[in-house]
């Protein structure tokens, strides 16, 4: 199969930087150009797909409806290799002018230009496509999409920060480069977002040798007594490190941030993010949770609704992170329901457990506990009362390289999950290539069948999305 790439001047060249991949060689085409096609949908990164001249295309800044040309030239006359030409002709329909002056190069939103409905389709069609051809499973219909509005939804950013020459700039890395788009504004985060990197901006750094930093901000609503307010947890990036703890500093006596930990949050640094049915979520700078509080609500909702229909008597939440999904399930009607999580995040173990507290778990430290999962699922299946203690219900939401990277004995994690048998797993991923790669072992397998496939659009403007599958062993 064929690999090309196009970048966004629209044009590349087989051995140019642009042209990503090796082409595997084969039939040389005759001098001239091959008629071209329209794109006909996206992959899981973003770029177009086309088969062109029988090949598989990816194109960096294609569109499903842009069209495709392709030429083939000599090098010169007595060399029988050749120079394959791609040209992309934008022609889609569902382009748009960027919500976002910084969006043409800026690495973070890749479909800031596109329709909002459309990027929808072409997810949905998109992880459809993958589960279907990686993962085996029978999908009649492209799944549907939750979703809501495309700007000021994100509660968080992690900003790279360089001190050059006596300025401090703040960004993301520009696409495909390493080289810092200097953000005045973002035009996905919340207004309290905005505002901080306002006031960071104007900060003094004269006197300062020039380094590097990463700065993560997170805001709060008002809760718990507290206003809302945005914090920071800066991470120096550069040694030594006495020049960004300077810059801490600094931040710290001009105010520009409600706290400002550094290099690292404790403890102490939690404060309530979100309310959902009486229970109330906690998190801290730096500390990972969903970006997109509104649809999140949504996504904790429909796991739970899943969850009373499975009606599982031992539920165990594998990467429970703050106890974002697990936390409703311990208000549920079903007293004896027994919901246990497992993270390696200490910090975000003590959010769980503050989150339980708040709805009157009390100092509970069975329920969630520091452990990996695939440390949870080995003592599981070592202890002598496996069979009574096994979950019923395995609720994952691991990191975008799914649960195969975590290992304990040099078992993994999957493999683990896989042995125990659940009758019932719920997958929330973020990574639609993940998902497919897993979900086909668990088919495979252990014998899992797709009950149900739901998508969540927690990311708007970019390529990325959110997949909830409910699968039960056959």
């Amino acid at each position: 199969m064929r690999w090309a790439y196009i970048g966004d001047s629209g044009l590349a060249r087989r051995g140019q930087s642009g042209y990503r991949h090796a082409v595997k060689h084969g039939p040389r085409s005759k001098e001239g150009v091959h008629g071209g096609a329209s794109i006909d949908g996206v992959d899981a990164s973003g770029r177009g797909r086309v088969r062109l001249a029988g090949h598989l295309l990816h194109v960096e800044s294609g569109l499903p409806g842009d069209r495709v040309r392709a030429g083939v030239q000599p090098v010169c006359d007595d060399d029988p290799r050749a120079l394959e030409t791609l040209a992309l002709e934008p022609s889609s329909r569902a382009r748009r002018a960027f919500g976002c002056e910084h969006a043409p190069r800026c690495g973070g939103c890749r479909w800031q230009h596109v329709e909002l409905a459309a990027q929808r389709r072409w997810k949905s069609a998109m992880v459809r496509r993958l589960l279907t051809a990686r993962a085996g499973l029978s999908i009649e219909r492209d799944p549907p999409v939750t979703a809501t509005r495309g700007d000021a939804y994100r509660s968080r950013l992690l900003l790279r920060a360089h001190v050059t020459d006596g300025r401090l700039l703040l960004g993301l890395f520009a696409r495909g480069a390493r080289a810092l788009v200097d953000l005045e504004r973002c035009e996905v985060a919340d207004e309290p977002l905005n505002a901080a990197l306002t006031r960071l901006r104007a900060l003094d750094v004269g006197g300062l040798p020039d380094h590097r930093f990463r700065l993560a901000l997170t805001s709060f609503p008002a809760a718990d007594g507290l206003p809302a307010g945005v914090r920071g947890l800066l991470t120096p990036a550069t040694v030594p490190a006495a020049p960004a703890l300077e810059v801490a500093d600094r931040i710290r006596r001009a105010g520009a941030l409600e706290r400002l930990d550094a290099p690292r949050s404790t403890d102490d640094s939690l404060r309530a993010c979100d309310v959902q049915d009486g229970v109330t979520f906690y998190a801290a700078a730096g500390l990972f949770e969903q970006a997109n509080r509104g649809l999140n609500q949504a996504l904790r909702l429909a796991v739970r609704r899943r969850v009373d229909a499975i009606a599982p008597a031992r539920v165990l939440d594998l990467h429970c992170g703050n106890g974002n999904l697990s936390l409703l399930l311990l208000r549920g009607d079903d007293e004896a329901r027994v919901v246990r999580g497992v993270d390696t995040n200490p910090l975000a173990i003590a959010a769980a457990r503050r989150g339980l507290a708040s709805h009157g778990g009390g100092l509970d430290t069975e329920t969630y506990r520091v452990c990996s999962a695939a440390r949870a699922l080995h003592e599981l299946r070592a202890s002598p009362d496996a069979g009574r203690d096994a979950p019923t219900l395995a609720l994952l939401d691991p990191p975008r390289a799914g649960l195969e990277p975590d290992r304990h004995a040099g078992v993994s994690a999957l493999t683990l999950l896989m042995e125990l048998r659940p009758r019932d797993v719920l997958y929330v991923s973020c990574d639609p290539r993940t998902l497919a790669r897993e979900l086909a072992r668990l088919r495979e397998e252990a014998g899992y069948q797709l009950v149900e496939l739901e998508l969540f659009d927690l990311f708007p403007g970019t390529q990325h999305i959110e997949a909830l599958a409910w699968l039960r062993a056959s």
